[in-house]
């Protein structure tokens, strides 16, 4: 099995083409390739065919670069001091590589390289773990084709190969954790609300959670109420947990119900009134449900005789 890349190969790994670097930093490509010219602040590596790519180092420098003239400093005195600057990557703008692999996935997606974007994902998911992931990378990107939708562009394709991409990531994570959490009884249920087509959300919390060895199984989309409802109580979960993006008029119907049959419930998603004090965040849903798990398996445990 081939190991985790190491953080050193992810720092001088060539991958970045100009124009992505260029829309990062707000900064022209015919500026970057002036740079390069005339003060030897270009990139490390070069593709098959020849064109430019650049590792998180360059960019690093780079940044340097542009903060320095941005502040005053002659551009032959940035270039020399940005070059010569010792790298610090952990204090070094971390929304900077938020964006810059969230296009990173954008453009792979874009380009239908989904080879490269479930390697991209695997390296992301060894070094920073799902949580982190989720909520630097993959949202960002999503947000990023959501800004591109907005703009009139139909790129409903692209996010679907971006999202199945990361469904698939999702799931091997998943595969790779679960034996940890077994197959214990009282499980935590994540249940997709009848009408939601989107689920990923799920499928990350699921990770997030068998991460904690807390037991987990996703219904999915496509359940009508009262299958949904039959499911839950043939599983008899220690957690009802109930996902909803979009606001329906069943919801709250559907919600008494689950109340009604004394599961422990907890409303997530956007879909939700206020009044149901849903979680809306992966952080605060994994926080939440962990203690409510906790709590249910502990009364459990204390009538066992």
């Amino acid at each position: 099995m081939t190991g985790s890349p190491s953080r050193d190969s992810q720092l001088t790994e060539s991958r970045w083409q100009v124009g992505q670097v260029a829309a990062l930093l707000g900064v022209p490509a015919v500026t970057l390739r002036s740079w390069e010219r005339r003060y030897g602040v270009g990139p490390s590596g070069r593709s098959v065919g020849g064109h430019r790519r650049y590792n998180r180092l360059d960019v690093e420098r780079l940044q340097r670069m542009r903060n320095l003239i941005a502040a005053g400093t002659p551009a032959r005195e940035a270039a020399g001091r940005s070059v010569s600057a010792t790298s610090s990557t952990e204090h070094d703008g971390p929304e900077l590589w938020t964006e810059l692999e969230a296009r990173y996935l954008v453009d792979l997606a874009s380009a239908s390289r989904t080879q490269s974007l479930a390697d991209e994902l695997h390296v992301c998911l060894a070094q920073r773990g799902l949580s982190s992931v989720w909520d630097q990378v993959v949202r960002p990107a999503l947000r990023l084709l959501e800004d591109q939708y907005l703009a009139a562009a139909d790129c409903s394709d692209i996010e679907l190969v971006l999202t199945q991409a990361v469904s698939e990531s999702v799931d091997r994570h998943v595969d790779s954790v679960r034996p940890r959490a077994g197959d214990a009884a009282n499980p935590v249920l994540l249940v997709c609300c009848p009408g939601e087509r989107h689920h990923l959300p799920l499928k990350v919390l699921q990770g997030v959670l068998l991460d904690q060895a807390i037991p987990t199984i996703v219904l999915g989309p496509g359940l009508a109420a009262d299958a949904a409802a039959a499911a839950i109580s043939r599983i008899a979960p220690s957690v009802v947990v109930l996902w909803a993006v979009v606001r329906r008029r069943e919801l709250m119907g559907f919600h008494r119900t689950v109340v009604a049959s004394e599961f422990v419930c907890c409303a997530a998603g956007p879909g939700w009134p206020r009044t149901t004090r849903p979680v809306t965040s992966l952080e605060g849903a994994a926080a939440e449900i962990s203690g409510l798990w906790l709590s249910a398996t502990s009364k459990s445990s204390s009538f066992r005789p």
